[in-house]
């Protein structure tokens, strides 16, 4: 998966899954994953949890995190992604607390949480409202938040990296430079890059990569659109250049990753 996820502009996103195999990736959203079958392992930055069957993990907007493919098997779960129109009446808790770690145990377990989550899940099919659903939902982060052990922000890059990265996902098919963007936010160039550095774990150049793959791979998968036509609608230079990025970020070349797809959805 790439980096950068765009999820659809207010929905809450419910998903039952069997398998939590995702690459790292981040998001402007909450995420709540719900263990109610085995087990999940998740690393969110550079730290490593591993949920059990009761347990719950929740992701902060801007969290760098990953599900890793080989160390998660089969089980049942569900993944709630909240936007920030539903989450709003925890912006200024968000803003200022993170997660000491991700993991809430035996939060799935109980039994008002259960109740509500097959609520939610089943909502289109139940005909269910989905004002009520979001009206679960908050309740349910409400709930997440008072069971998470959450530690004061104490350093204002923090607040910055997110305003970055949100403008940088805004603005990822233009020609963007770290230049241009220490300027937008009255920051001194060097400072932001070592920014990009300590806070992703990636330079600026590979972020903006990642964003262009991303939506890359979603036309790629989408649409019937060429490789050039492609390279040039997500911001990239050339095909060569998108090229290099596919390879370093997702080991294999555009025409490559169309082509498996493919032959997935025509063996499914």
């Amino acid at each position: 998966m790439p980096l950068f996820e765009n999820k659809p502009v207010g929905r809450i996103q419910k998903e039952y899954k069997t398998n939590m195999g995702f690459y790292r990736h981040l998001h402007s959203s909450i995420e709540l994953c719900f263990v109610l079958e085995g087990q999940v392992v998740c690393e969110v930055g550079k730290n490593r949890v591993t949920a059990h069957s009761g347990d719950a993990l929740m992701i902060f907007p801007y969290q760098i995190h990953e599900y890793p493919r080989e160390l998660n098997e089969n089980g049942r779960f569900i993944l709630l992604t909240i936007p920030l129109e539903v989450y709003k009446s925890y912006r200024s808790e968000i803003a200022h607390f993170l997660p000491l770690t991700p993991l809430i145990p035996q939060f799935a377990k109980h039994n008002e949480i259960n109740s509500l989550l097959e609520i939610i899940v089943a909502a289109e099919d139940s005909g269910i409202p989905y004002q009520m659903c979001k009206g679960f939902t908050i309740g349910i982060l409400g709930a997440a938040l008072q069971n998470a052990e959450l530690n004061p922000r104490t350093n204002k890059q923090d607040d910055l990296l997110a305003k970055v990265l949100e403008y940088c996902n805004d603005h990822y098919k233009e020609k963007l430079t770290l230049s241009q963007l220490a300027n937008q936010f009255y920051v001194n160039q060097s400072g932001l890059s070592r920014l990009f550095n300590h806070g992703l774990g990636l330079s600026f150049n590979d972020f903006i990569n990642l964003l262009r793959v991303e939506e890359a791979i979603h036309l790629l998968t989408t649409t019937s659109l060429t490789v050039s036509q492609i390279a040039f609608e997500v911001g990239f230079s050339n095909v060569r250049t998108m090229n290099r990025a596919f390879i370093k970020h997702q080991g294999v070349a555009p025409y490559c990753l169309r082509t498996r797809q493919r032959e997935e959805t025509t063996w499914i």
